[in-house]
């Protein structure tokens, strides 16, 4: 324990050191020697066993299934068939769960106004996405010690990053003075208002979390994003509900179909992709 904690320590004092000449503008080349230190001593460090999440071990490839298998694969299939049939919601004996929504245009609009630069939208976006996964001191480290961000823009970032709720989040932000000033923004939180108002009508707006640091790495977006995370019940784990992890996830791409237009034509579209194999580990190790 105390070797793990003087390589943190030495970890910590590397990375400021970088950002310490980023700040300064150091040359390409000392700072390119200087990362390669902090990157060497990370590797060193290696994952802390103590802080790793339950993680399912889904099956890889083919295989043969017991009995048992393939009626808990039948009945989620027969589940998502019969959702689909539908087109509405009806009770089903499923894991408790969490829809969390963002919009890919609140996103583009906070970073602008946080101060981030068109170049850099991408791949700030997919450090702000590993959010449910780590702290957001190490979300912020990677921003700045590896990515170049300066440290009073990742700090802005997190004032915003770290807020969920619902309808009245939606309603904060549309007052926010700086988001405000962002069209895209704007249009983004219109719309989620809009979504909870008919959430709320249907009666399954508890079941929805707005979650800003839901980003969904993929360029295609363009409007509504969201996630779909099992949870465990207090009775089953014995404390407050813990998150399993992601089983669905989608969102709004307006502009991928028209990629493949001659014409270049915009087609509104909304898709969705369900983690069945994970559905599958969680079902199963209930039944032991």
């Amino acid at each position: 324990m105390a070797e793990r904690a003087a390589l943190e320590e030495l970890v910590k004092l590397q990375g400021e050191r970088v950002r310490g000449l980023k700040q300064q503008k150091a040359s390409a080349e000392l700072i390119e020697e200087e990362v390669a230190k902090l990157l060497k001593l990370k590797a060193q460090l290696g994952p802390d066993e103590s802080k790793q999440k339950f993680v399912l071990k889904t099956p890889k490839g083919t295989r043969d299934y017991s009995p048992r298998q393939m009626a808990v694969r039948e009945k989620v299939f027969d589940v998502i068939i019969r959702c689909f049939k539908r087109h509405g919601a009806e009770v089903i004996d499923t894991p408790v769960f969490e829809l969390k929504v963002n919009d890919r245009r609140i996103l583009d609009g906070m970073f602008a106004i946080c101060g981030v630069s068109d170049s850099k939208f991408r791949t700030i976006c997919s450090s702000v996405d590993k959010l449910d996964k780590v702290s957001w001191e190490e979300v912020k480290n990677e921003m700045v010690g590896e990515k170049g961000l300066a440290p009073e823009v990742a700090d802005r970032i997190g004032d915003y990053v770290q807020q969920h709720g619902g309808v009245s989040l939606v309603e904060q932000l549309l007052q926010d003075p700086k988001l405000s000033q962002s069209k895209q923004a704007l249009e983004g939180l219109g719309d989620l208002k809009l979504l909870f108002e008919y959430l709320t009508l249907f009666g399954i707006d508890d079941k929805i979390s707005f979650d800003l640091s839901l980003a969904r790495g993929l360029d295609y977006y363009t409007g509504v994003i969201y996630e779909a995370v099992l949870l465990q019940t207090p009775a089953q784990a014995g404390e407050e509900p813990l998150g399993v992890g992601s089983v669905a996830a989608g969102g709004r791409y307006d502009g991928l179909v028209g990629m493949f237009d001659p014409k270049g034509r915009k087609v509104p579209c909304v898709g969705l992709s369900i983690g069945v194999e994970r559905i599958f580990s969680i079902v199963e190790q209930r039944l032991e």
